[in-house]
């Protein structure tokens, strides 16, 4: 368990670093939440309007 390694080498109890972990992530949602998920991810994975159009019309799944 990675929680149970860094509080041992940073010498900390493990409640301690559960805590600030999921502080972390509440704050994070915090951010995101008001807003979609395509504007929050948006260039996550960088590609061009061509390379993305390309990919959509060779995916035989999507015409059904």
């Amino acid at each position: 368990m990675r929680a149970k390694q860094m509080a041992f080498r940073k010498n900390k109890p493990l409640n301690e670093i559960i805590e600030a972990a999921l502080e972390q992530y509440l704050k994070s949602e915090d951010r995101v939440s008001g807003r979609s998920v395509v504007k929050a991810t948006r260039s996550a994975i960088p590609a061009s309007h061509r390379l993305v159009k390309r990919i959509i019309e060779e995916e035989p799944f999507l015409d059904s």
